[in-house]
């Protein structure tokens, strides 16, 4: 067995947090509520990738975007107690990676495929949306585990 790691002392301090309120707390805070709190807590990580992944729909390329929000997504997760500046950037630049499909001028391999016409702005855009949810969905389960190593 042997000692704690970091991890697992805040996944320790989140059930105790948790039970906190849910138990004492039940005539004070609904339970929903608790549970909410804490689910909260423990997505902050994934959290902040999705939104980092996911905003690159307002941006015109991977440059501007890696530009403007990476130094920015760097800077705010420090400052969340518990949370690994590694793990999160490395969960950033995992999914800069994979931004590409998302939409048709984010890289310039994406060009030649919507500009010779092999797909319709409406494909691209609907193929972006699914194959972005399967990466980003495919992250914590793949990639996510890869960091840990």
């Amino acid at each position: 067995m042997g000692a704690m790691s970091w991890r697992e002392s805040v996944l320790a301090l989140l059930v105790l947090f948790a039970l906190a309120l849910w138990i004492p707390g039940g005539s004070y805070i609904d339970p929903t509520l608790a549970a909410f709190v804490v689910l909260s807590l423990m997505l902050i990580l994934m959290s902040l990738v999705a939104i980092y992944f996911l905003s690159h729909y307002m941006f015109a390329s991977l440059t501007a975007h890696t530009t403007a929000m990476l130094p920015m997504m760097l800077a705010a997760g420090p400052a969340i107690p518990g949370l690994s500046a590694a793990t999160l950037a490395m969960g950033l630049a995992l999914t800069t990676g994979i931004m590409g499909v998302l939409t048709p001028y984010a890289t310039g391999a994406a060009l030649p495929y919507y500009n010779r016409g092999y797909l319709t702005p409406a494909q691209f855009w609907r193929l972006g949306a699914i194959f972005g949810l399967i990466f980003i969905e495919a992250l914590p389960g793949v990639g996510i585990p890869l960091l840990a190593r």
